[in-house]
C-alpha cells in the first residue's frame, strides 16, 4: 500500500478519491500527508466503512476524511472535481469492461488529474493480462499518457484524466 500512495503523490491541498477504500489503511497513509487537502474514500461494503472510520477516527474528525458507501459508478460529479485517484485491488477494471466505473472517473476528475489504478503484485494472474485489461478501458474512455507502473511491489497503470 505505501508503493501505491508513493505513486499516487497525495500534495498537501489536494483532492483525492479512493475507489475501494477497505480497511483504511492507504486512507491513513494519504491523509497522513494532506494538510488543507480531502480524501473521499468511496467502498460499497459498509463493513468496510466501519473499519475505515474506526482506523481513522484522527482524520474524520479533521474533516481530511469523508467516507461514502456506494459504487464507483453511481459517483455524481459533484463528489469531486479531485486531482487525484487510486484504485488499489479493485479487481473491477481488469476482470470486465468497468465502463461505467471508468466514465464516473472521468466525470470527477480535474483536467490532467492522475488516477493510479494498481494490484500487489505476486498474484496468480500474470501482470500482462492485467495491466493490458486496465490500459484497454482507460484508452476506450479517453484517459492519457497512459504508463504501466514499473515498481516490483505493484502491477497496474496510471493515466491522466483528459
Amino acid at each position: 500500500m505505501v508503493a501505491a500512495v508513493d505513486l499516487l503523490g497525495p500534495q498537501p491541498a489536494d483532492a483525492i478519491l479512493e475507489v475501494g477504500g477497505g480497511s483504511g489503511v492507504s486512507a491513513a497513509l494519504i491523509c497522513g500527508r494532506l494538510g488543507s487537502g480531502r480524501l473521499v474514500a468511496l467502498d460499497r461494503s459498509s463493513v468496510a466503512g466501519r473499519r475505515n472510520a474506526k482506523r481513522n477516527t484522527d482524520h474524520l474528525a479533521a474533516g481530511r476524511l469523508e467516507i461514502l458507501t456506494e459504487e464507483l459508478a453511481d459517483l455524481q460529479a459533484g463528489s469531486g472535481p479531485f486531482d487525484r485517484a487510486l484504485a488499489l485491488n479493485v479487481n473491477a477494471f481488469w476482470t470486465g469492461p468497468a465502463d461505467a466505473e471508468l466514465a464516473a472517473l472521468r466525470r470527477v476528475l480535474k483536467p490532467g488529474g492522475l488516477v493510479v489504478l494498481a494490484w500487489g503484485s505476486g498474484g496468480p494472474q500474470k501482470s500482462t493480462r492485467i495491466v493490458d485489461a486496465a490500459t484497454a478501458g482507460l484508452v476506450r474512455h479517453g484517459f492519457l499518457g497512459i504508463e504501466p507502473i514499473r515498481d516490483p511491489r505493484l502491477v497496474g497503470v496510471t493515466a491522466r484524466a483528459r
